[in-house]
């Protein structure tokens, strides 16, 4: 073999294997779970762990409570992403690993009230930074949109998560429609469905709130500016609404990001 097809041999193995070693695990979702405790004020709150979990999945827990709670002090492996205050309700979000212990409790802070929540599992996320960027979050004016801020991705394939809450001083059930991507609920949806929410209406104790939550998916190609994502609700709010937005890292990107690029993580 003549030296200069050996080595045209050799280069095109090394970019075989380089192209292999950067490949990504898509991003997808396992399952959802569902927490409510509608009924009285909590001294303690877990999320039921999603059905089928695995221990290298990254799970997404939205935790929501009347603003009698001003923080929760959360249990060991579950890591604050971000905390939207609202006028009747607060938003918190957390992430863990799979195999994260969800028998152990978050605390409330603050005060004494009520809280509902969800956990959502998704595989092929980074577990050493499965955050690549630091999650956002807005308390929006009453109406039929709910809005969640844009996020700026620096890895391609991005997962984006929306979590939108609605909430109505006098009660009331809407419907939900015009997600930015697929709607998620603890039974999964398809894309164009529309789902029943999470079926997890909360009456909140100091104020006769009902919040309701839904939560929708979609994949970012390039990394970049993702502009607000929104859903639309067939009664407008008259109780606030909120919309947060997280972008969770493919798995084979955490081995080759940069070291400013491991320096995104969560915020508040």
């Amino acid at each position: 073999m003549a030296p200069g097809a050996a080595g045209s041999k050799l280069a095109l193995a090394l970019a075989v294997l380089l192209a292999a070693s950067g490949a990504q695990a898509a991003i997808a979702f396992r399952s959802a779970s569902t927490t409510s405790n509608p009924t009285a004020c909590i001294a303690s709150f877990n999320f039921n762990a999603p059905s089928g979990v695995a221990s290298t999945d990254v799970v997404i827990g939205v935790l929501i409570s009347d603003t009698a709670i001003s923080s929760f002090s959360s249990p060991a492996g579950w890591t604050l992403a971000n905390t939207t205050i609202g006028n009747n309700f607060n938003v918190f979000t957390y992430w863990a690993l799979g195999s994260v212990n969800f028998s152990n409790s978050f605390s409330p802070l603050g005060g004494s009230g009520m809280a509902a929540g969800y956990a959502v599992a998704y595989t092929g996320v980074d577990n050493t930074t499965p955050m690549d960027a630091t999650a956002v979050g807005q308390s929006n004016a009453d109406g039929t949109t709910i809005t969640a801020p844009s996020i700026t991705t620096v890895t391609a394939n991005a997962m984006l998560f929306g979590a939108f809450v609605w909430g109505k001083t006098v009660g009331g059930t809407p419907s939900w429609s015009a997600f930015f991507g697929t709607e998620r609920n603890s039974s999964g949806c398809a894309a164009g469905t529309s789902c029943s929410g999470w079926d997890d209406s909360l009456v909140l104790s100091c104020n006769a709130t009902a919040a309701w939550q839904d939560s929708a998916e979609a994949t970012q190609a390039s990394p970049g500016v993702s502009g607000a994502k929104t859903v639309t609700v067939s009664t407008a709010t008259s109780g606030g609404n909120m919309g947060v937005l997280v972008a969770l890292r493919p798995a084979s990107a955490g081995a080759a990001a940069t070291p400013e690029r491991t320096k995104m993580g969560v915020g508040q």
